[in-house]
């Protein structure tokens, strides 16, 4: 038994271990994959509104030819005015005349509204420009900050990672659900007994369970928080 507590206590340091070496980094991927979708996000409301921008001077261009039709239009009611010859054709050639200034008034006020709406389209565009500049910007800095967290650390995660699989391989699969499952609520999950308290919770533990631990006959549960114990002899000489 003292030889798995030895180990089991070995592999608790490697993964605390590996917590610190992956700390650093831990919210980085999650960071870039929200960046990149961002990137993809501002990218189609440019397009969206590319493509607003492109309907509104088609439409303008439509109601620019709308305007010099009604224009030459006018021209010629005008024209027909000098040559009626009689009342009810005056009457006739008079309203016609005064429909189509109506109408060319209204759609010289529509391009007006044209005008304004194509300037604020333009503005929103490279807004969302910017906004995809920035966000590519940081994109860059966070992909580089964690490949060269990853670069530095390689190296010493996979050795540890390495000593890991094979103190796992020392241990009996029920240690081992018992040990992750303690770590779900602890990082700790085995803990020496320090001047006679649990090192996880600092709770007191009874002398004749210290006596009893000392002997490395059987594993011992702290009664307060659940955490493994081990004596703090049998782990003096473990290192990582």
């Amino acid at each position: 038994m003292e030889e798995v507590l030895r180990a089991l206590y070995r592999l608790q340091q490697i993964d605390l271990e590996l917590d610190e070496l992956n700390e650093g980094s831990a919210d980085l991927p999650g960071e870039v994959q929200e960046l990149e979708q961002r990137i993809v996000t501002l990218q189609s409301s440019i397009e969206a509104e590319e493509q607003r921008l492109h309907d509104l001077r088609r439409g303008r261009n439509d109601s620019k030819a709308t305007i010099e039709t009604m224009r030459e239009r006018i021209r010629e009611l005008n024209e027909r005015l000098r040559t009626v010859r009689n009342n009810r054709e005056y009457e006739a050639t008079t309203h016609d005349i005064a429909a189509a200034e109506a109408e060319l008034q209204g759609t010289e006020r529509s391009m007006m509204g044209l005008d304004g709406e194509e300037a604020n389209i333009m503005r929103g565009i490279e807004t969302l420009k910017g906004q995809k500049e920035d966000a590519a910007t940081e994109l860059e800095e966070k992909s580089g900050t964690m490949k060269m967290l990853h670069e530095t650390h390689a190296d010493e995660i996979n050795e540890l990672r390495t000593t890991r699989e094979s103190l796992v391989g020392q241990l009996d699969e029920e240690l081992l659900r018992r040990y992750n499952h303690i770590r779900t609520a602890y990082h700790d999950a085995v803990v020496k007994v320090r001047k006679g308290a649990c090192a996880g919770c600092y709770r007191a533990i009874t002398p004749q369970t210290i006596i009893e631990m000392r002997r490395n006959e059987q594993m011992f549960i702290c009664e307060h928080c659940g955490r493994i114990l081990v004596d703090e002899e049998t782990v003096a000489s473990v290192t990582v």
